[in-house]
């Protein structure tokens, strides 16, 4: 498994600096909406 290529590796390495804060930010959020959703 490690040897194998890791997609978000990839998608990392092709998108730096501002799409990947924003896909990082999108996902924190996705959680939180969850958690929120969970607890109610």
């Amino acid at each position: 498994m490690a040897n194998r290529t890791n997609p978000w590796n990839q998608y990392a390495k092709n998108y730096k600096g501002p799409a990947k804060v924003l896909a990082t930010i999108l996902l924190v959020v996705i959680a939180v909406l969850i958690m929120v959703s969970l607890t109610r």
